[in-house]
């Protein structure tokens, strides 16, 4: 029994010790006249209530019986109504501050270190009533702001906001009778909010700087008023530069005058009717908005105050909704176009762009419905999206060395007809040539490997396509209201189609797949029983003679009604528009397939790959002339000899 006894008084010393050795150790501890939280365990600790006066430097670290502790927090009330106290050094260790830390120092002018700080939070009533604070720099790793956090600071002046503060939602500064202007810096991450009260209460404040490209956003503004949110006294907004005409379209921010936040830094001119702003330092003038019409040339460089100075570069919607601008020359000191930079110049007809324009920027030609015949120069290297958005050429023709066709480069250019490609392009982006409703016919050079999403949706004239002989893959509703789109090549490079990939194409009608393996459907687990994923009215699947068993076992492609062999259909020789000259040739021209290399009065027939009589004729002086729409290709028959014709 005692032996028992024994063993059980030993256990539970045991479990103690180890309870003892997995919790931390935490007491109170006074170092120098001051009052820490001392971690044991871990070795930190954090500093605490103590009567603080005059300069005060946090220490980073205390020593206790021979050991070193790091001092990381200041503690809720840590100087909290210490009104002797004038400034404070923080170490960079600290990296949390308690609710009311400051809260009541009227005395303290300066707070040292602070901005160094990796702290996310600035805790309710921090710095209220601290009315002597006149300036303090933020961290940059402040996400988050609480109520009340400057109340009552009655002589700040100015303060920056970081840009990764995203909400807006207390009196952060009520009682701040003195703050002449708020920063927001630019954030990259998601849009800004500002709620009811956010900056009310500031009697002083002059203007507010928003540098985010987007608007920040005041929540729910049907509901509330101007004052609501700002201080009455609120002047006049600054913004990035060029962001002007965004701003002014927005809820609040339109009720006071919006001005470029860079301008407001430099000296503004006119010159020979082009209005610029001349940095004070690099003394470069950037060609700003103006009213301007008809011819305009940007010189190189502007002569200002006894200096020459280089114009090199615009601000973005720089010529936006210039509708009586004709044409435009750019000089040789700017290297890009800016954002939407002639949005809207409804009469602009010509462009001159030197060499040294490598970029044309997004939205660039946005709505420019003058403009007949686009060159992009060889010097180019890169399209921004939407960058002919809404415009209405005919013809684009890119010599650039681009390596990419960008997110909706010709989106709603409902007049396009005709558009080259170079063959250094890799890439066309997600909806390159949405509702480019007057093309016929395209052709997809071998250098691009990659076609994303919707690149041919609604171009409801699209009647063929010439296929990269290098494309890998073809994706989702590449062809939605194709309507006139009745057959497709696919080369034998193709290796994967997405199960949605002929979604809303009713109008083919006809495939031919040359490539030996049949192409993947995406991930077929996820297909439903009822769903095809070959084109909704397809009739016929051409594909290589040896592969014909495998594809009427091959998930999606055995859904086809009809598979033959391309080899059946006897045809040897392949002719196009562009085609070397052969016995029997054939081209389309004036809505006509015109046949040559005949005999007078050898009759000619013309069928679709599928077998359908298109038309027939009989040749005079040697050509035969058959009236039809255009297709992507058709066997032509005369003479006992069959050619097949992409026209």
């Amino acid at each position: 029994m005692r032996n028992l006894l024994l063993s059980l008084l030993a256990t539970l010393m045991w479990m103690a010790s180890a309870t003892n050795v997995m919790a931390d150790i935490i007491d109170d501890v006074t170092v120098d006249g001051w009052k820490y939280s001392v971690n044991f365990t871990n070795g930190e600790a954090g500093l605490y209530r103590s009567d603080f006066k005059g300069d005060v430097t946090v220490p980073g670290e205390i020593t206790i019986k021979g050991k070193t502790y790091r001092v990381v927090k200041l503690g809720y009330q840590c100087f909290q109504g210490c009104t002797g106290l004038v400034s404070v050094t923080l170490p960079s260790s600290i990296r949390e501050i308690g609710m009311q830390c400051f809260q009541g120092c009227t005395g303290l002018k300066a707070i040292y270190g602070y901005e160094h700080l990796d702290i996310s939070t600035i805790e309710k009533q921090t710095f209220d009533g601290c009315t002597s604070l006149k300036s303090i720099v933020l961290p940059k790793t402040i996400q988050y702001l609480n109520e009340d956090c400057f109340k009552d600071c009655k002589s700040l002046e100015s303060i920056t906001i970081p840009g990764s503060v995203y909400t807006y939602r207390y009196s952060y500064f009520d009682g701040c009778d003195k703050l002449h202007h708020i920063i927001l810096e630019e954030g990259n991450e998601r849009r800004k909010e500002i709620y009811p009260n956010a900056f009310k209460g500031c009697k002083s404040l002059d203007y507010i700087v928003a540098l985010d490209h987007e608007a920040p956003q005041f929540f729910q503004p049907a509901q509330y008023k101007f004052d609501d949110f700002i201080s009455p006294s609120l002047t006049k907004f600054y913004v990035s530069e060029g962001m002007e005409d965004i701003y002014m379209h927005r809820y609040i921010w339109q009720d006071r005058p919006i001005y470029g936040w860079q301008a407001a830094r430099q000296d503004t001119v006119t010159i020979d009717g082009l209005n610029y702003k001349i940095h004070s330092v690099t003394h470069e003038a950037t060609l700003i908005h103006g009213d301007y019409r008809g011819d305009v040339v940007v010189p190189e460089k502007v002569l200002y105050n006894a200096r020459y100075c280089p114009v090199t570069k615009m601000v973005d919607y720089c010529f936006l909704n210039c509708e009586g601008l004709t044409s435009i020359k750019l000089p040789s000191t700017m290297t890009s176009t800016s954002y939407e930079c002639f949005c809207n110049c409804k009469s602009l007809r010509s462009f001159d762009f030197p060499a040294s324009i490598t970029k044309w920027g997004d939205s660039t030609f946005d709505r420019c419905q003058a403009l007949k015949h686009v060159i992009v120069p060889e010097n180019v290297k890169e399209l921004g999206a939407y960058c002919f958005e809404f415009c209405r050429m005919d013809t684009i023709e890119i010599l650039g060395k681009v390596k990419e066709l960008p997110f909706a480069l010709c989106w709603s250019c409902i007049n396009l007809k005709h558009i080259s490609i170079p063959n250094t392009v890799t890439k066309i982006d997600y909806e390159c040539f949405h509702s480019c409703q007057q093309m016929e016919e395209i052709t997809i050079p071998a250098s691009v490997l990659e076609m994303k999403e919707g690149v041919f949706n609604d171009c409801r004239s699209l009647r063929r396509i010439h296929f990269s002989e290098n494309i890998k893959s073809l994706s989702h509703t590449m062809f939605r209201n194709c309507y006139k789109l009745t057959e497709i090549k696919l080369p034998a490079s193709v290796e994967r189609i997405d199960p949605l990939c002929f979604q809303y194409a009713d109008g083919i009608t006809t495939i031919m797949c040359e490539a030996v393996v049949p192409p993947v459907f995406g991930d077929v687990t996820t297909r439903a029983s009822e769903t095809s994923y070959l084109p909704k009215n397809l009739k016929v699947l051409y594909v290589p003679q040896a592969s014909i068993d495998v594809y009427h076992a091959a998930e999606g492609w055995c859904d086809a009604p009809d598979i033959q062999a391309i080899e059946t259909t006897g045809i040897d020789k392949v002719t196009t528009s562009r085609s070397e000259s052969q016995a029997m040739t054939a081209v389309y021209a004036g809505e006509s397939l015109v046949v040559s290399g005949l005999d007078d009065g050898d009759s000619v027939q013309v069928f679709s790959i599928d077998g359908r009589l298109l038309g027939k004729g009989k040749a005079e002086s040697g050509i035969a002339r058959i009236p039809m729409p255009l297709n992507n290709l058709v066997i032509v028959k005369a003479n006992g000899t069959q050619i097949k014709v992409g026209i």
